[in-house]
């Protein structure tokens, strides 16, 4: 009887440490010969939450006369990857330059007051009063990218929703810090 129970023991650990191993497996990956972890939907979703907070932000610094461009400028180095390369982002109403692979395309597009972007009114400044997601889904395989793509809802300070739909290119940079590398948003009509 001892017996069976230390046999059953024995493979109650094997099991368990199996588990263990395909679960590390499955979380992990090998970059250029270094092992890390994916992208999880988990951080995605975390991410997402914080770019909202960001948003809404800076268009509350710009409602009560704070400093809302340092806050933009904060907000494009915490959430997008320029640090670690190239950046592709296509915002919802920019039409004459419709595409922004530079921290100042994006900061313009978010504040406004660029010669460089004349059409840029100001996204966040819009004063955003709450934005949530909708991911129709999220692609996190075997590389080091991961990609979301579904549809925000952002309500403004009268209570009206707009609708707009993403795609969103994710990447770890070498702090293992989760930035966007490519962002197309549309609105939805």
């Amino acid at each position: 009887m001892k017996s069976l129970r230390l046999k059953l023991s024995l493979y109650s650990l094997l099991l368990l440490t199996g588990w263990a191993y395909l679960l590390t497996i499955n979380s992990c990956q090998i970059n250029n010969g270094e092992i890390t972890s994916k992208i999880t939907e988990v951080e995605i979703k975390q991410f997402q939450n914080a770019w909202s907070q960001s948003i809404i932000g800076i268009g509350g610094a710009f409602n009560n006369d704070r400093d809302y461009k340092d806050l933009a400028k904060r907000h494009v180095q915490n959430f997008y990857g320029f640090d670690d390369g190239e950046v592709l982002v296509k915002p919802a109403f920019a039409k004459s330059k419709k595409f922004r692979t530079t921290s100042e395309g994006i900061i313009s597009y978010l504040v406004g007051g660029n010669d460089n972007f004349p059409e840029d009114q100001g996204f966040a400044l819009r004063v955003w009063k709450d934005i949530r997601w909708e991911n129709a889904g999220i692609i996190n395989g075997d590389g080091d990218v991961a990609l979301a793509m579904g549809n925000y809802y952002l309500t403004d300070s009268l209570g009206e929703e707009q609708e707009f739909e993403f795609t969103i290119g994710f990447k770890k940079n070498k702090a293992k810090e989760l930035k966007i590398v490519a962002h197309k948003a549309a609105q939805s009509d």
